[in-house]
């Protein structure tokens, strides 16, 4: 049995609730915009769990449809709308788009309610205050270092037998918190663009893989703009944006669609946080005056 599940709380309570069913599945975690190249490497698994991955890549269904072909038992399990592509092409589709994907999971496996909740509590749907605490650190740690896929599996592990902070997700939470006060004047010393509706942030020559959403979110809430944070990560220029939580001026969603339609990239997200990943040619200037003509 594998399990592909996304790898924020939400992903990792997710799994930790088929874990008390299937503590032996292998575990991997992948993000909208891999998930296809993930499911491409996969051969044949008897039964396959998708965990709280949006379906965005037109590629996925067809790796979907490989694998169902071949005999595999997909079962989808998921509250973002996008994934309704994949009904038809999966065994199973559950999908609840004002649930999180742990709640789905709970309901799915009987087993899990306090995993459902917190959940549910990172994905701001619910607030239980000893779990929001909670969720705030792991979430947090997290934010280590998001390539570090074997301490999400460890933290699955932990959640799937007690559903507390281990110490490694302290520790890691208390070094990320020390980090971002120094990035967050980082970020005030590389602002390259300001106006009315939008501030770009060039962190181009930083390593902030990770950090960029959070930066972005608390930078939006501060100065009420929307915030494009630039920086390089897998050999591409990435741009990550935020805009103040209840301002709709902007749908994000829009603007990262045609930014990446412009730029031969590819993009991911929703009206209020969307990202996109652009060629490493892209040219910083180009890009800051196509964020200001479109949205300044």
């Amino acid at each position: 049995m594998l399990v592909i599940a996304h790898g924020d709380l939400d992903g990792i309570c997710s799994v930790a609730i088929l874990l008390k069913r299937h503590p032996n599945a292998k575990v991997i975690f992948a993000e909208p915009r891999n998930l296809s190249e993930v499911l491409a490497n996969v051969r044949r698994p008897e039964l396959l769990y998708i965990l709280d991955i949006a379906a965005m890549d037109p590629n996925v269904v067809t790796e979907l449809k490989r694998l169902d072909d071949s005999g595999t038992k997909i079962v989808y399990l998921d509250h973002h709308s996008e994934s309704e592509v994949v009904r038809g092409h999966v065994k199973e589709l559950i999908l609840d788009t004002l649930s999180s994907t742990a709640q789905i999971c709970y309901k799915y496996v009987g087993i899990g309610f306090e995993l459902a909740d917190l959940g549910a509590v990172s994905d701001r749907l619910m607030m239980i205050p000893k779990l929001a605490s909670m969720a705030r650190t792991i979430s947090t740690a997290l934010r280590y270092d998001v390539r570090d896929d074997e301490f999400r599996l460890r933290l699955a592990r932990h959640l799937s037998n007690k559903v507390s902070v281990p110490e490694e997700a302290a520790v890691k939470a208390a070094k990320v918190m020390e980090m971002t006060r120094g990035l967050m004047r980082l970020a005030k010393e590389n602002v390259v663009a300001v106006s009315e509706n939008v501030a770009v942030i060039d962190f181009t020559g930083h390593d902030i893989m990770g950090h960029a959403g959070y930066l972005a979110q608390r930078l939006a809430n501060r100065w009420r703009k929307a915030i494009f944070v630039i920086f390089r990560a897998n050999d591409s220029i990435i741009v990550t944006v935020r805009r103040q939580h209840g301002n709709a001026k902007v749908d994000l969603k829009e603007v990262l669609s045609a930014l990446a339609k412009s730029f031969g990239g590819r993009f991911g997200g929703y009206s209020a946080r969307a990202s996109a990943a652009l060629p490493k040619s892209s040219d910083l200037r180009e890009l800051v005056s196509w964020v200001l003509t479109h949205v300044g």
